[in-house]
């Protein structure tokens, strides 16, 4: 049996607000221990089998297995907002067409992503290496980039608002970015 060292990670996530209570997280440290290559238990988590198996994929540094996942069940758009996913290595990882609100990848390796019309809707992107990425289409409003290398990354068509953060001296209308003007409503007294 081989030995699954667990790190510290954030556990708000699948679509959960508020933190997860320490007998859930309990759960998934169980959970964890006992996961096989077909079967993913949770205990009071809720969420599709295939998005909790996609997680823990990630979370024990299966990067290839995830990405054939994905291959697999073509139909299948992760769910992983909120998720922490900072200081990762997921370089070429297949998150197209993903909702990934408010997930954090601060500091992550995603060179060669492929962020094809995915939902980073206020996400945590501080520092990551996007080297090489395909941001095309997605949606980047709130997103903070702050610091982030975007060489080589394709961003045709993602949608981003003022309140996105860039990194220093980026143009988002050279690499054909479309900002999205929000409307202030007044208030009538």
């Amino acid at each position: 049996m081989s030995k699954i060292t667990l790190m510290p990670i954030n556990l708000n996530f699948l679509g959960q607000k508020k933190p997860i209570s320490t007998k859930t997280q309990e759960n998934l440290v169980g959970s964890l221990k006992t996961l096989t290559q077909d079967t993913v238990s949770f205990k009071g988590i809720s969420g599709s089998k295939l998005n909790e198996k996609a997680l823990v994929l990630l979370y024990m540094d299966q990067l290839e297995e995830f990405n054939n996942l994905r291959k697999e069940n073509t139909f299948f758009k992760p769910n992983f907002n909120f998720v922490n996913l900072s200081n990762m290595n997921l370089k070429g990882i297949n998150l197209k067409e993903s909702f990934l609100e408010q997930a954090s990848f601060k500091k992550s390796h995603l060179e060669n992503a492929n962020f094809y019309k995915a939902v980073l809707y206020d996400a945590n992107l501080e520092g990551a290496f996007l080297n090489g990425a395909d941001l095309r289409e997605s949606d980047l409003k709130y997103a903070n980039l702050t610091n982030a290398d975007l060489e080589g990354v394709q961003l045709h068509g993602a949608r981003y608002n003022s309140q996105t953060k860039f990194p220093e001296n980026f143009d988002p209308e050279a690499h054909k970015m479309v900002e999205i003007i929000e409307e202030q409503t007044e208030q009538v007294e």
